[in-house]
């Protein structure tokens, strides 16, 4: 309210001396200025209002989520998780076929280690080219 009581002031004293470019530039910026106040109130009842109707809403949302957290602890009160399955007879079963498979790649392992010692051996007692003349350097 104040600073419309200041700006009338100016601007009629603006008035006094001023041309009729300047007069409309002096109201114009008057009426910028009403406006951004009128304004910035209206933006404040706004947002009163809005947070008022936030506040009445309050007892509604705490009693909806009490009724939930009720249903919630039921159910989980009723809840009855069955026995696991007896497994035993299945897991001694995998063992066994586990054991089975571990013997068979335990044979297929020796057999390769058999191999490879007689392909060393074999190696071993061939003829051989001389390294230097093999690698060409003689």
């Amino acid at each position: 309210m104040v600073i419309w009581l200041l700006l009338i002031g100016v601007w009629s004293h603006a008035q006094d001396g001023a041309s009729g470019g300047e007069a409309a530039l002096f109201r114009r910026e008057v009426n910028l200025l009403n406006e951004r106040y009128e304004d910035f109130f209206a933006r404040q009842s706004e947002q009163e209002a809005y947070y008022n109707s936030l506040k009445k809403g309050i007892p509604d949302v705490k009693e909806t989520r009490e009724k939930y957290l009720e249903a919630l602890e039921r159910a989980r009160k009723e809840f009855r998780r069955e026995p696991p399955a007896d497994t035993s007879q299945a897991e001694a079963e995998h063992e066994a076929m586990k054991r089975a498979a571990e013997a068979v790649h335990e044979r297929y392992r020796e057999a390769y280690v058999r191999q490879q010692e007689q392909l060393r051996r074999i190696s071993e007692s061939a003829r051989k080219i001389p390294e230097n003349q093999d690698a060409g350097l003689e």
